[in-house]
């Protein structure tokens, strides 16, 4: 077992403990998927499976019926992000054994906060392990002038990724895609 997914364990269960004052049901289903993992890390699962089975527990992360929907209180945020960022990390790690897309995080050249920037068309502006975004190819969508609000670390590919904005519209876009104007 990688010290990674020992961690992806120690987590879900760190997370676990501290929401059982608080909520019912996720303290149950985060120590199931501990007990999950550990039974698959100490198997002799191949990478693919890993993969799988940590990109199917990053539900809990994002979105609709996810962690994110406020039943974690702010005792328990510590927890939450380290959970969160080693799904980031073994999901960035299990991509490449795979022979995916990957890139040296050090090789790119970070675009600072504030750059005003276009969207390169046809390039691949989000990427996670489940699907993939890319620009479209008309005019348009190339010609809106956006801003560049933090960068958000790497993606699954450990390409840099930042938020950006464009008026009222905010979204994720990954570094191949920016074309920096000043």
């Amino acid at each position: 077992m990688q010290s990674d997914e020992q961690h992806l364990i120690e987590h879900l269960n760190e997370l676990a403990e501290c929401l059982l004052p608080y909520d019912k049901l996720w303290p149950d289903m985060l120590k199931q998927a501990a007990f999950e993992a550990k039974a698959l890390f100490d198997g002799s699962a191949d990478i693919a499976s890993k993969f799988e089975f940590v990109n199917s527990h990053n539900y809990s992360t994002a979105g609709m019926s996810s962690l994110n929907d406020g039943v974690v209180p702010e005792a328990c945020t510590p927890h939450q992000r380290n959970l969160y960022q080693t799904i980031k990390d073994l999901l960035r790690i299990y991509w490449k054994q795979l022979g995916r897309e990957s890139h040296n995080y050090a090789d790119f050249a970070l675009i600072r906060d504030g750059a005003k920037v276009l969207l390169i068309p046809s390039k691949i502006v989000f990427r996670n392990g489940v699907y993939s975004t890319e620009v479209p190819a008309d005019a348009a969508a190339s010609e809106q002038l956006w801003v560049v609000l933090r960068c958000d670390g790497p993606d699954i590919t450990n390409m840099p990724s930042y938020t950006i904005r464009h008026g009222n519209t905010f979204r994720s876009a990954r570094h191949e895609a920016l074309e920096v104007v000043y």
